[in-house]
């Protein structure tokens, strides 16, 4: 009966401790997935004992460094987007996919795009210059002084490859300008 008893109160002891030692690595296995799936205002339990408690305290910190450096590309994002709305010229972000992921006003009164982005570079008018300078940006090479005759308005295009195959594509509306040197 002593070697049973001493056995059943070894394996609630155990049963206990395990419990003890793994709840808190389950609740940081969860604020982990929380914190992974977006949710960065999820915080670990911090006052797990020892080497749990430490990885506790580095997820904690790691959530909260993930929040800072969130909200500042955040504004960051705020800011380029406030700049490019802004311009009087003409901007389109070009993916390596062909797809238009920003495009200001300025571009969309120059080229008469009115869908939402993403869009196919299909939507973008079928001008052989504005095409080819396209191409060249996505290919790798820059294009700096391309001009393209879209809708009746002389257009100067410049195109910039981006880093990750994308492109950069500038238009400015000539045809006002234009229109005073051959008065002149």
């Amino acid at each position: 009966f002593a070697g049973i008893a001493a056995a059943l109160v070894a394996f609630l002891l155990a049963i206990v401790f395990a419990r003890t030692v793994s709840r808190p690595v389950i609740e940081l296995r969860d604020a982990a997935r929380a914190i992974a799936d977006g949710d960065l205002s999820r915080r670990p339990p911090i006052s797990a004992p020892g080497e749990i408690g430490d990885l506790a305290g580095a997820l904690y910190q790691l959530a909260e460094q993930l929040g800072a450096r969130l909200k500042a590309l955040q504004a960051d994002e705020a800011l380029v987007s406030a700049v490019v709305e802004s311009l009087s010229e003409g901007v389109l972000a070009i993916s390596s996919r062909r797809a238009v992921l920003r495009i200001n006003p300025a571009a969309r009164a120059m080229l008469g795009i009115r869908e939402p982005v993403p869009l196919s570079t299909d939507h973008i008018p079928r001008d052989r210059t504005l095409l080819a300078a396209v191409d060249s940006a996505l290919s790798g090479a820059a294009v700096d002084d391309a001009t393209a005759e879209i809708a009746g308005r002389m257009i100067a295009v410049a195109a910039r490859p981006l880093p990750d195959g994308g492109a950069v594509v500038a238009l400015t509306d000539l045809t006002r300008t234009r229109r005073l040197e051959a008065t002149r």
